[in-house]
This record gives structure tokens, sequence and C-alpha cells, in this order.
């Protein structure tokens, strides 16, 4: 299980999720749930308020959904992407 580490950025609808001991081969973006179906990123999207998701270097950046708040989101998408990296 990966160690991940969450902070906010400039944007207040976007969230950096760095991934200890982890790194994507190159860029990835992924914007409805439907995309991410079958690959690493659909259990971020099982989270509810999860709008879009970009993946680089060993950080996953989370967009939300502009109704919702961080502070429902962060616990679940933490423990997703640790389970899934």
């Amino acid at each position: 299980m990966a160690t991940v580490t969450a902070q906010p950025t400039p944007n207040p609808h976007a969230y950096k999720f760095t991934i200890e001991g982890h790194t994507f081969d190159s860029p990835t973006s992924v914007g409805s749930a439907a995309d991410a179906a079958g690959t690493a990123f659909e259990a971020l999207f099982k989270v509810e308020g999860v709008a879009s998701v970009f993946a680089t270097a060993n950080f996953v950046t989370v967009m939300k959904d502009p109704g919702r708040n961080w502070s429902g989101l962060i616990d679940p998408i933490t423990a997703a992407l640790e389970s899934t990296f």
C-alpha cells in the first residue's frame, strides 16, 4: 500500500495527492467515470464529487465538483489512491 499525501493547490477546486514510491510513465487525464472504467483511476470516480483526474510524475491532481467541500473528499480519495497504488 502506498503512502499518499494531500495538499491544496491555488485552484480551490483542485487538490494534489502525492504518491510516495510511485511514478506515472506518462501524463494521464481522465474526465469522467466512463473514461476511468477499467483503469487505475476507476476507484477515484466512485468517490462522489470527483469531477476529473490528472496524473503525472508522482502525483495525482483531483478536481472536485464546485458544489462539494474538500473536507468530505480528501480521506476517501486518499484511501482510494493508497489501495490502488
